[in-house]
């Protein structure tokens, strides 16, 4: 009986151990509210119902990829969610560059709201609550209407791509 008692709480240590390394190292922490988008060319976020299908869908090869595919949701751009967990360097692309984080969240807002999964942490963009408290935007004549009619949430998600596409441009003229 004492070792059955030793061996879990043997394994209880191990557990904590590891999920509290596992979140030390990433940019996003439990309870951040953000924005999911993809890339410039494909603006959806592909997500996965467990962190290692993601994984095998960044690393694997074209014939991997095509038959995971089918089993991820896919969330248009600017769906809310909320971080609900964090593996540091988790995923390793098959093109290079630094490993990425899995981040686990839970969907919001959309068609998708109270699903949870797996995404990149390139693809969760955290808004402050200082950015969602001053609700600004970058939106003239005809859009200004509509722009008053959003949340300071969507304001602020608009505001974060306006301002990196801005960012990119300036990039460019300096070339």
């Amino acid at each position: 009986m004492k070792r059955c008692k030793g061996v879990v709480a043997l394994f209880c240590v191990v557990v904590l151990v590891c999920s509290g390394s596992a979140g030390a190292d990433c940019h996003q922490r439990p309870g951040e509210r953000g924005a999911l988008y993809g890339t410039s060319d494909d603006p959806n976020v592909l997500v996965w119902g467990s962190r290692f299908r993601l994984r095998l869908y960044e690393e694997g090869t074209w014939d991997q990829a095509h038959t995971l595919v089918s089993e991820a949701l896919l969330a248009p751009p600017g769906t809310r969610a909320v971080v609900v967990s964090c593996i540091s360097d988790f995923v390793h692309s098959k093109y290079g560059g630094e490993p990425e984080d899995a981040i686990g969240i839970k969907i919001v807002t959309g068609p998708l709201r109270g699903r949870t999964g797996w995404v990149l942490s390139s693809a969760l963009h955290v808004i402050s609550s200082a950015m969602r408290r001053k609700g600004l935007l970058l939106a003239r004549g005809k859009n200004a209407h509509a722009a008053r009619s959003m949340d300071g949430f969507h304001r602020d998600a608009i505001r974060v791509v306006h301002e990196s596409a801005l960012e990119y441009l300036g990039r460019r003229s300096e070339r």
